[in-house]
């Protein structure tokens, strides 16, 4: 089970009663491959999930992120999906970005 460190955003479709979620999680991230004479290494990251809330049950309580992070850390098995870090190479190449290079001098 992985534990939830913070809940980013959540946004609940009343249409077919899911709610998306964005929040901290353990050890999604692979920070440092394992080598002959260490474990790999996992680092928390942000990831992202659906599941279905019913908020007519009153054993599902209020949405809220306090509610939301208390039913990840008590569930067992969620499928969270790693979202991916930006990719500052595109940022620094765009055209209009103040820290883009040519040749390897600052423009």
């Amino acid at each position: 089970m992985a534990e939830v460190y913070e809940i980013y955003l959540f946004n609940y479709n009343k249409d077919d009663g899911s709610v998306y979620v964005e929040a901290e999680v353990e050890n999604a991230v692979q920070s440092c491959p394992a080598t002959q004479h260490e474990p790999e290494q996992w680092t928390s990251g942000r990831c992202s999930t659906t599941v279905i809330w019913d908020v007519d049950d009153p054993t599902f309580g209020p949405l809220s992120k306090e509610v939301l992070k208390q039913h990840f850390n008590d569930t067992e098995t969620t499928d969270w999906t790693f979202i991916p870090f930006d990719d500052s190479e595109d940022v620094a190449t765009s055209p209009t970005s103040p820290y883009r290079t040519v040749f390897g001098y600052w423009n």
